[in-house]
């Protein structure tokens, strides 16, 4: 049942004592069987899977001589990447950048085109005053 909204003033639902009870009931069953059902599955996890070994939990996690060796590779390799991207990228400060002269026709080109293609305001108000 919907409650009230502002400005509507509706009374609680009335709610019997044995509904009252039932709702009890079913939250205390719920919430114990929930808590039971994790328990089994905890319980039949461990039995199934078996405990964590006790090297997983307290094994060395040292870096092995060909794990180090990997990672010096994946370090020089980056730092080549790195310098390779740095020159192509570098601009100097006081340079002036290059145009292209096709690309700068280019440009001009489409500019004048969209130019040539749009109406004028005298053209969109001669049209506007035929559809009134």
């Amino acid at each position: 049942r919907e409650l009230g909204r502002p400005g509507i003033v509706l009374e609680r639902p009335k709610i019997s004592k044995r509904k009252k009870a039932v709702m009890v009931a079913d939250r205390v069953v719920g919430g114990v069987l929930s808590n039971t059902v994790g328990r089994v599955a905890r319980f039949a996890g461990r039995r199934v899977l078996g405990e964590i070994p006790e090297e997983a939990k307290t094994g060395s996690f040292q870096i092995t001589e060909s794990a180090s060796a990997n990672l010096e590779a994946l370090e020089k390799d980056q730092q080549l990447l790195e310098e390779e991207l740095e020159g192509k990228f570098s601009v100097e400060k006081n340079s002036v950048p290059v145009l292209d002269s096709e690309d700068e026709a280019l440009f001009k080109e489409i500019f004048e085109d969209e130019r040539s293609e749009k109406p004028s305001v005298g053209e969109i108000k001669k049209l506007s005053s035929k559809f009134e």
